[in-house]
């Protein structure tokens, strides 16, 4: 039908003869007005499809509404030119949110922010409401930081060490008045679990803790935390494990105890 109506467009003599012939005689008034009807109507179909297939801009007004849409072909693309704001005008039960769905890989050559203004002069700062993995490299405020992890939690100070290692001074103390005099040293670290930590293939790994005071005598490090301030603090590699030196305890010759601890008991373990 589509290869008739194609030669009728290309020859119109077809067509004025074959509505000749069918309404010459076979046919009354009425059955004539159909047939050419018909012709015609097809006609202006198929000359308006291939018009249409030529068509690079197809301009209009209003709501354009499909099931689905098609842009580019395979080895060749397409480009979709979005002046506005694209939403996902459904919902969900009960009203819930619906969100826009990429089902695929997503390339970005321009630069992602949230609100009308890019930058950092507005209040609305780009959020990810999830996890996030980065392969590569990550910079922030233009410190580069790569393949970070963190282990954090609280020590209590107030007890002894997972392990307590003893230093002894050289002191005599059965020297008379030297009952004051320190004698030995005991230094008290917290055991932290870090499966990144070997023994034979060390890494960079750093630690801290949160000092008693306000910080004023430290400079804050963009690790852990950029505004916050952290202490840089001693610790012993082991394996799967670092131990980290939370306290010392002084003892004197006439067994007096003295803690010095600066820390509220508060860690981050840094492993990059």
């Amino acid at each position: 039908m589509i290869i008739i109506l194609l030669e009728i467009i290309k020859q119109p003599s077809i067509y004025l003869l074959a509505t000749k012939k069918l309404t010459s005689k076979h046919m009354n008034n009425r059955a004539r007005s159909v047939v050419v009807g018909v012709f015609s109507v097809l006609a202006i179909f198929v000359v308006a499809s291939v018009a249409f297939s030529a068509v690079t801009t197809f301009k209009g007004q209003g709501t354009f509404e499909v099931d689905s849409l098609k842009v580019g072909n395979q080895g060749t693309g397409g480009v979709t030119a979005f002046n506005g704001t694209i939403i996902n005008n459904t919902t969900g039960a009960n009203g819930s949110d619906q969100p826009v769905a990429f089902g695929d890989n997503v390339r970005i050559d321009g630069r992602v922010y949230r609100g009308s203004t890019a930058g950092t002069s507005d209040d609305k700062p780009f959020i990810i409401n999830d996890n996030a993995e980065i392969s590569g490299t990550l910079e922030v405020n233009g410190k580069t930081v790569t393949g970070t992890k963190r282990y954090e939690g609280t020590i209590d100070t107030g007890n002894d060490g997972d392990f307590i290692s003893t230093y002894d001074y050289d002191t005599d103390c059965t020297t008379p008045d030297s009952g004051t005099w320190a004698k030995q040293s005991h230094a008290h670290f917290k055991k932290i679990t870090v499966t990144e930590a070997s023994m034979d293939a060390p890494i960079n790994i750093r630690v801290f803790y949160k000092p008693y005071d306000d910080g004023n005598d430290y400079s804050p490090s963009i690790y852990p935390e950029n505004n916050d301030v952290w202490v840089s603090a001693g610790y012993s590699l082991g394996e799967d494990a670092v131990y980290l030196i939370y306290k010392y305890v002084e003892e004197s010759c006439n067994g007096t105890l003295t803690d010095s601890i600066n820390t509220t008991g508060a860690y981050q373990v840094v492993v990059n």
